[in-house]
């Protein structure tokens, strides 16, 4: 296994390659553009960087197991699973996280900052995922099942409590697969 300090490999085949890819700018802004997608970088070292994720090179390795990553920034962030180091402190109270984007998650809590809006009814929430869920009442999707009666659930909620409230039994299966 590489040590996370250890150098990248190199991201391309050949170094006309290399050549082509880091001086293929941007003519109005002077980037550099991936000759693969449509991103692209102010700096040559971003840009190679970035080539990894074309080519499936992953020259980081964990030092606590054997996960592989093509960016050093996801490698550290890994490693905080297996340390359980947590760098990241909010300013409000006294919780801590691993990654910068749990504390700017957590931070919504203290600042009421609703940056996700449901684009069928306006409503707004603080994640994501609260999003995600809330949307399922306007399109209908069930994505949760009841693996012993085949019923669907908007919310993993409903089917947690469907789960506690129905007891399992022979009988019981029987007579919920009738309703």
């Amino acid at each position: 296994m590489e040590e996370e300090g250890e150098e990248e490999e190199e991201a391309f085949d050949s170094e006309e390659e290399e050549k082509r890819t880091t001086e293929n700018k941007l003519a109005t802004k002077g980037r550099f553009s991936c000759t693969l997608c449509t991103k692209s970088f102010e700096r040559p070292s971003n840009l190679k960087r970035h080539m990894l994720i074309h080519t499936g090179k992953k020259p980081f390795g964990c030092k606590f197991c054997e996960l592989r990553f093509a960016q050093k920034g996801d490698l550290n962030r890994h490693i905080r699973s297996h340390t359980g180091d947590k760098p990241y402190k909010c300013e409000f109270c006294d919780k801590a996280f691993a990654q910068n984007s749990q504390l700017d998650s957590h931070r919504r809590i203290h600042t009421g900052d609703r940056p996700h809006v449901c684009e069928f009814c306006d409503k707004a929430f603080a994640q994501n995922s609260q999003l995600d869920s809330h949307r399922r009442i306007h399109t209908g999707d069930r994505p949760h099942v009841w693996k012993f009666c085949g019923l669907r659930f908007a919310q993993k909620g409903t089917l947690i409590t469907h789960t506690v409230l129905t007891p399992f039994s022979a009988q019981n299966v029987a007579e919920h697969l009738l309703i």
